[in-house]
């Protein structure tokens, strides 16, 4: 996050093969729009193929990082049920400029070592300028532009404590 020290940062653990994850991309994209100027947005795709048998090392692989890399957003399932043909490739463009690529999951696996998160993904942070986390989201359907509030909340520096239960853990997935 030394990347991004002094910036607000919405960061977003998630797959682009998690249909939960992408039934919001048109929220996701709104929200985008309407806070670029005010917000960094990060995303950290996460692979989930851990036990494959592939190398950890993407350099590894015998196709190459690159091509690798292309196939992962290849899948991104977004493509199966848009129309908007413009709409879908500036989702493509957009997530795949600002995505970090977790390849084999290694940032997960330690992100969830360090974390009582057991929820899985997507897992959206608000980080202040200070670098610290100053709200979560662990519910698998985050519509942030539906909940702009909390953003402008976040922005203006404000206590978003009020906000969390909008942003629960949905029952069906609860772990107790």
């Amino acid at each position: 996050m030394r990347d991004f020290e002094g910036e607000r940062v919405f960061l977003n653990f998630m797959g682009y093969w998690c249909r939960p994850w992408v039934d919001t991309i048109d929220d996701l994209m709104a929200t985008i729009d309407e806070y670029d100027d005010d917000i960094t947005f990060v995303f950290v795709a996460v692979n989930p193929y851990l036990q494959d048998g592939q190398p950890r090392d993407p350099a590894e692989i015998a196709e190459g990082p690159d091509e690798f890399r292309m196939r992962y957003f290849s899948n991104i399932k977004y493509l199966d049920y848009r129309e908007d043909e413009e709409a879908q490739a500036a989702a493509v463009e957009y997530f795949e400029a600002n995505t970090y690529f977790d390849f084999r999951g290694v940032g997960h696996r330690t992100y969830r070592s360090k974390t009582s998160e057991s929820y899985g993904l997507p897992v959206t942070y608000l980080v202040d300028y200070n670098g610290e986390v100053v709200f979560e989201a662990h519910n698998i359907r985050q519509y942030w532009h539906a909940n702009s509030e909390v953003l402008d909340a976040f922005i203006a520096g404000d206590d978003l404590a009020e906000y969390q239960d909008r942003f629960a853990v949905e029952e069906d997935i609860r772990v107790e």
